[in-house]
């Protein structure tokens, strides 16, 4: 059945089976965390890009990452992931400390990201992308491309990967090369691409940016398949709709700080989130910001 099929329904944050923090405050502690940043800083020049005294993303939750323009989420996600390099402080990843590793080191550790403006390998094929992210390759080199070993691994996941197309609805693209592909079955591409890796955390920046209602409604229904398999879903969203909808905890930057941690509904009446975010002193955070 495509994923479009799929009679998929958001869990209400008040019914999530997570254990939450009892708390919601900036910098508070979770229960068992897979992402944690201490003193982490990102600056040019003067200017403090991302500026996070401590933060944890908690394993096995579904948490957004929100805030104005310029707030500094996807510095956060370059940080966290290896894209880019720390001014001051450390991130961590199920205990190990990250910073300094490469993107692909990360990433085999069990930590992949998506990005906003898709990356696909234009000049290769739909299955070809999906290969090139299997974290089992062997590599070509001659003794290994004519054994048998080789063969049987490389079926192996070649079925592995007709298996996450058929399951973001891009089987008939398979053989097709990605750059023929709209930009909304790039994002499919970009999270099935990723599931390649065997990740336990998954880091989506904006994965509806651009996308029309339909697919922005089957990606959020990715994102709820995502956490029950298992997979930690970190997310940038400007749609507070797709945050209420599949957001376990959401978490708002403002100048490069966290300045409100909680459920939807308690980060929607921050404040602090309303004057920052939105800009207003409304009651509430509306669904159409």
């Amino acid at each position: 059945m495509p994923p479009e099929a799929m009679p998929v329904e958001a869990t209400p944050l008040e019914a999530t089976s997570a254990v939450l923090p009892a708390e919601s405050r900036p910098g508070v502690s979770k229960p068992n965390p897979i992402l944690t940043a201490r003193g982490l800083v990102r600056s040019f020049g003067a200017f403090k890009a991302v500026d996070i005294q401590n933060l944890e993303i908690q394993q096995g939750v579904i948490t957004a990452l929100i805030g104005p323009n310029g707030a500094g989420k996807t510095t956060f996600f370059n940080l966290a992931t290896g894209f880019d390099d720390t001014s001051e402080g450390s991130c961590w990843f199920q205990d190990q400390r990250i910073t300094g590793l490469h993107n692909y080191q990360i990433a085999r550790l069990g930590a992949v990201r998506t990005f906003q403006n898709t990356r696909a390998l234009t000049r290769l094929t739909v299955m070809e992308n999906m290969l090139f992210a299997s974290q089992q390759q062997f590599g070509e080199r001659l003794h290994r491309v004519y054994g048998a070993k080789w063969r049987r691994k490389e079926q192996k996941e070649k079925e592995r990967a007709r298996e996450l197309l058929d399951r973001f609805a891009l089987t008939h693209m398979a053989d097709e090369f990605a750059g023929t592909l709209s930009g909304g079955q790039r994002k499919l591409l970009e999270m099935a691409r990723a599931l390649m890796a065997e990740p336990t955390m998954v880091l989506l920046d904006e994965p509806l940016a651009g996308v029309n209602p339909a697919l922005g409604e089957t990606i959020l229904e990715h994102i709820l398949a995502l956490k029950a398999g298992g997979t930690t879903v970190l997310f940038i969203e400007h749609d507070m709709s797709a945050v209420r909808k599949v957001s376990d905890w959401v978490i708002c930057l403002a100048e490069g700080r966290v300045i409100a941690e909680g459920t939807h509904g308690e980060v929607g009446q921050n404040q602090l989130v309303l004057d920052a975010y939105l800009g207003s002193t409304r009651g509430g955070m509306s669904d159409d910001e």
